[in-house]
């Protein structure tokens, strides 16, 4: 599998050790082989972009999550 995958696999894996990681793996796999073949403009495989855009949404997930008691306070003190 690719550096990709799999840095988001152990990504998810460290946050939630419940995960399947087989079934991950498996949708990795299946969208690679429907991409066999298929390349971006700059020349990559097709397959890195949803992963690389997965990776992002994982970040931004893992902020919104992080942050969210200390919005919530916030609007808290703002509405008393």
């Amino acid at each position: 599998m690719i550096e990709e995958a799999d840095d988001l696999y152990k990504k998810i894996k460290a946050y939630d050790p419940s995960v399947d990681g087989e079934k991950l793996h498996r949708a990795f796999v299946f969208g690679m082989e429907a991409h066999d073949g298929q390349t971006r403009a700059s020349g990559e495989p097709y397959y890195t972009h949803p992963i690389a855009v997965a990776n992002i949404l994982w970040i931004c997930a893992l902020t919104l999550i992080r942050s969210l008691p200390r919005c919530c306070m916030i609007l808290l003190k703002i509405v008393m």
